[in-house]
């Protein structure tokens, strides 16, 4: 008996925290109509709005894969307005990090090229706007890599990013072929430093 009443207690415990974590309302909502796909992986909540944040593709075939933007009405559920980013023959990956920060007015977030000359390059997105500003476009510091870079962490500390990358120099399955770790600090970005 002790048993069914410990169990029955547990149960309506449950059952009340789903209710209070509940959305009162939910919805399924096509962000993007100009893409061939979006795939959204960041979402950021301000006071009225969702920002979606996610890696696209204007269309099949072609060597560009971007990025869009898109500001979401929270109390209605409905989109106001999405922008698509790329740049011709590059393919940027948000596969890698999906860090990103939100700070005062604007979504500062990395992007790495997966295609040759490597770049880490950091955005920043006005989010009344949706405007886009490159912050930073970084090559790897061997300028004789042939490899795409790979980022590992992107992290905002008292008003300063940090960022955890590496590069590969070399010929691959030789000696020659070694991994470089690097880590840079920025603190000019976040205008409150």
């Amino acid at each position: 008996m002790k048993h069914f009443i410990s169990l029955l207690i547990y149960a309506l415990l449950i059952i009340s925290s789903a209710t209070v974590q509940a959305q009162d309302k939910s919805w399924n909502l096509l962000l993007e109509k100009v893409v061939a796909r979006y795939i959204g992986f960041q979402v950021y909540e301000t006071d009225s709005f969702y920002i979606v944040v996610g890696t696209s593709i204007d269309t099949f075939g072609t060597s560009e894969q971007g990025f869009s933007i898109s500001k979401v009405d929270k109390k209605k559920g409905s989109l106001v307005a999405t922008i698509h980013y790329e740049e011709h023959g590059v393919l940027f990956d948000f596969n890698r990090s999906r860090n990103g920060y939100l700070i005062d007015n604007a979504i500062i977030f990395p992007q790495i090229t997966n295609t040759l000359p490597a770049l880490i390059k950091l955005f920043k997105v006005n989010i009344r706007t949706l405007k886009i500003e490159t912050l930073l476009s970084m090559p790897p510091p061997d300028s004789t890599s042939k490899y795409t870079m790979f980022l590992y962490d992107f992290i905002h500390i008292n008003h300063k990013y940090y960022m955890a990358l590496d590069y590969v120099t070399g010929i691959f399955d030789t000696p020659s072929f070694k991994v470089h770790c690097f880590f840079f600090v920025l603190g000019f970005i976040d205008q409150r430093y």
